[in-house]
Order: C-alpha cells, then structure tokens, then sequence
C-alpha cells in the first residue's frame, strides 16, 4: 500500500520522525511560556489539548463532533479563564530548595509505582489509564514544573551552570521516561482512557507543585480562590468527558 509515493513502513516512519520534532518544538515554546510566566498558569493550559482535537479529529479522521462535545469544549476554555482570573497566580520563587525537589520526586514516584502496579493486570483500558496518568504525572512534575528554575538558572549562569545542575539531566530523564509511558499507554489501542488520565494528571500535578514548592499562590479573598479552583476543577472534567468520549 503507497500513499503519496511512501510504502506503509516508510510513511509511519515519517510521521513518527515528524511527531517527535514536533514534541521537541512543544517542549520548546513550553520554556519559553513558563519563562515568561508561572506554572500555575501555564501548565493548566495544556488541558487545552482535547479542545483542540476536536477539530483535527474531525478533519482528519472524520470523526464526529457533536453540540455535547462542542459545549464540553466551552466549558474547558471558560473554566481555565475563571482560574486564571480569579486564581491570578503570581509571585512565588524561581526554584525550591533540593530536599523539596527530592521529597516530590520521592513521593511522584510512589505515585507513579502504584500506577503501574495497579496497571499490570492484561485489562489494555486499565493500562491505557494508568500508563497515561504516570506519563501525566512525569510530564508536570517535571517537564513543567522543573522546567522553570532550569531556564532561570539559565539566565543567571549561562549555559555552564544548567549543564551543571542535577535540574536538566533529570528534566531529559523525566521526558524520555513520559514520551515513554505514553507511546505504552497508546499501544493498548485505548485512545480515550490514556489521553483523559494524561491531560488531567499533567496540569494537576503542575499546580500542586507550582503552589507548594514554587509557592505561586492563588490571590486573595478565599472566595476568589474556591472560584478558581472550581472552575479549573470542571474545566479538567470536562476535557476527561471529551477524551472518554
């Protein structure tokens, strides 16, 4: 079978060469955001990504997209601006003590040991979810919230000093490690329970982290901060309902 010229084994080798340059820009233009602005804010964004599969999907694959899911959608969008407008997290530190980073990698690992345990029954949609929500877990632990003092530490010692520091050779491990576990979640064939568990468990773990190490806390009065959390509550919902769906 060709299409456009390539045999089957060519064109999925050329798509899989295109989709990890594609990860690496996104990986990219992810440090630059948060080098702009703070975890909190940005790593809830990336529930975005089920929005934006609407669209592609429906393009691309023909799949269909209903009033349900475009008003999921909605939601989605609406929830991460009630968070970003009440929540209004600012301030904070650039980077964390070594022993906080070390007890929530500890303690992320656990988590993401009990995953995988509770994912090694031959179930493929237990393991979509689970290997999906450790691949989540990785991605906003580190991927996104270790990324921040990298770039800082970046601006202040140049590149001697990133190349230096435990931060940027546990950031690549951290990467290799949830492209990893999601190309595993992925290859049960379970598309929708993978996609849910990553994107809700990458912007949750992000915001913890961003709240309780880098401390970028939610703006005062407490009811602009049960708002916020409220609204990015039903905005990871609502993008778990649309994967699942």
């Amino acid at each position: 079978m060709q299409r456009g010229g390539l045999k089957a084994p060519q064109l999925r080798y050329a798509t899989s060469v295109v989709g990890a340059a594609l990860v690496l820009v996104g990986w990219i233009l992810q440090a630059m955001a948060l080098d702009r602005g703070s975890v909190t804010v940005i790593e809830p964004i990336f529930s975005m990504t089920v929005v934006f599969v609407l669209p592609l999907g429906w393009w691309l694959t023909a799949q269909t997209v209903t009033l349900k899911h475009a008003l999921r959608a909605c939601v989605v969008v609406l929830g991460l601006m009630l968070f970003i407008t009440f929540g209004n997290p600012a301030g904070g530190r650039a980077n964390a003590p070594n022993w906080e980073w070390l007890v929530a990698i500890v303690l992320v690992a656990l988590l993401c040991g009990g995953l995988m345990w509770a994912g090694r029954e031959d179930q493929p949609t237990v393991r979509a979810g689970t290997y999906g929500a450790v691949s989540g877990l990785l991605a906003g632990l580190l991927c996104g919230t270790l990324t921040k003092p990298t770039v800082e530490l970046l601006h202040s010692g140049g590149l001697a000093a990133v190349l230096g520091s435990w931060m940027v050779y546990a950031l690549a491990l951290a990467g290799l490690l949830a492209v990893l576990y999601q190309q595993v979640a992925l290859q049960t064939g379970r598309l929708a329970p993978s996609v849910a568990t990553g994107s809700v468990a990458n912007p949750l773990i992000g915001v913890i982290l961003g709240i309780v190490l880098l401390e970028q806390f939610l703006s005062p009065p407490t009811w602009h901060k049960v708002v916020a959390l409220s609204a990015l509550g039903c905005a990871l919902a609502a993008a778990a309902a649309i994967a699942l769906s």
